[in-house]
């Protein structure tokens, strides 16, 4: 069905174009969606069992908008069971490989979005991030992404994971298509120009155990940046590290995960893995001390770092602390430690490509800007971008 609605919509754009009368930069562009984003009439799985035949009626606010832009929606992009983990491995219907190193993984819970993306599949693509599942993918498979600031973007027709953490994130090949992607789906405003911006590095790194093949190829980016132009400070999170930020934000993402799923668990708890049914039995003995602890730690979390970007335009990290890893090996724990920070701080960031491994895997550098900053944070992205000049794509996939 998508496939022949792509090409109705691809033979009107084409039409509009010859006529000079386009809808706008979206018009004719072809999009992928995360499958639990509703697009009506097509199922919407969410990657889950239990949804196998779900059809919604109507689309999510967000696909609206694309198709009254004239983007071509190509189809639904595979992604973690329920967006519950950063994995490419899914249970119910196979695993996505990354295209830049076979049988490694493109991250999760966007998961084949960025493996899209990378392949040159579709030219943008949404998907949605909770603590990290836009940016992982986007650094595993060379792409940018964006997380932007909650409620910027509308989040209605989605399946929910976390409700007080999610937002829809665009997703592309290159940073400086990640402004034209928000402007089609949110009110925008104008972005600081980034010259001469102070940007904080956040140090030291040791407690989210970065790679040193990470960190070496993460110090040249941050010589990039000051040979660009960029004033550079060195930055700390006081009080409530990485670790805590995520450990809250996992607390909070699986409490409301139960809330989501608890009648369909309840009644089919056979519909759900064994990885998924240990999350929500887990979330299912948190008392009410663990949720406070969490949120308190969360707004700790948050006065700090917006503390931090008092003094600067955004601060920079590299966006995982691991690149990609086979995908019959174990997830590293560590790899959301980066992303997991703006999510709970409710602060946008953004992840571009920062080049390579020794080893040809592909990293992402992340910078992350306060409440409302998206835009002056895209354009960040996007100088450095162009600055590094990094090409991203996957051999074979030229």
């Amino acid at each position: 069905m998508t496939a022949a609605d792509a090409r109705i919509t691809a033979a009107a754009s084409d039409e509009r174009r010859a006529r000079h009368a386009a809808r706008g930069p979206l018009d004719g562009i072809p999009f992928g969606l995360k499958d639990n984003i509703d697009l009506a009439g097509v199922p919407a799985t969410a990657g889950m069992e239990l949804r196998r035949h779900h059809v919604p009626a109507v689309d999510a606010p967000v696909v609206s908008a694309l198709k009254q832009a004239g983007a071509v929606i190509l189809g639904k992009h595979s992604l973690h069971e329920a967006a519950m983990g950063p994995s490419a491995t899914n249970p119910h219907y196979g695993s996505t490989q990354n295209p830049h190193r076979r049988d490694h993984s493109a991250g999760g819970s966007s998961t084949g979005a960025g493996a899209a993306l990378a392949a040159g599949l579709c030219a943008a693509a949404l998907g949605t991030d909770t603590l990290g599942s836009v940016r992982i993918p986007a650094a595993y498979s060379g792409i940018a992404a964006l997380c932007p600031t909650p409620g910027r973007i509308s989040t209605d027709g989605v399946l929910p994971l976390a409700w007080s953490l999610d937002v829809v994130g665009p997703m592309a090949r290159r940073a400086r298509d990640l402004p034209l992607l928000f402007a089609g789906l949110a009110d925008t405003r104008s972005a600081a120009d980034p010259r001469g911006a102070t940007l904080g590095i956040l140090t030291p790194l040791d407690e989210a155990q970065v790679q040193p093949a990470v960190m070496d190829v993460f110090r040249r980016a941050v010589a990039q940046l000051r040979d660009a132009g960029f004033r550079t400070v060195d930055v700390m999170l006081t009080g409530d590290g990485l670790q805590a930020a995520f450990n809250a934000g996992l607390v909070i993402s699986r409490a409301e995960a139960l809330a989501v799923h608890a009648t369909d668990f309840a009644a089919h708890p056979e519909g759900f893995s064994a990885p998924m049914r240990a999350n929500l039995e887990q979330a299912a003995g948190f008392r009410a001390t663990d949720l406070v602890r969490a949120m308190r730690t969360r707004a700790h979390i948050a006065m700090s770092v917006r503390r931090l970007l008092a003094g600067c335009a955004a601060l920079v990290m590299p966006t995982t602390p691991v690149p990609t890893y086979r995908l019959d090996g174990p997830v590293p724990p560590n790899q959301p430690l980066f992303t997991a920070l703006a999510n709970v701080a409710g602060c946008p960031a953004v992840s571009v490509p920062m080049g390579f491994t020794p080893g040809s895997l592909p990293l992402g550098l992340q910078f992350l800007g306060a409440p409302g900053s998206d835009e002056s944070l895209m354009a960040l992205a996007a100088a450095y971008e162009d600055a590094a000049g990094f090409d991203m794509t996957p051999p074979g996939f030229e």
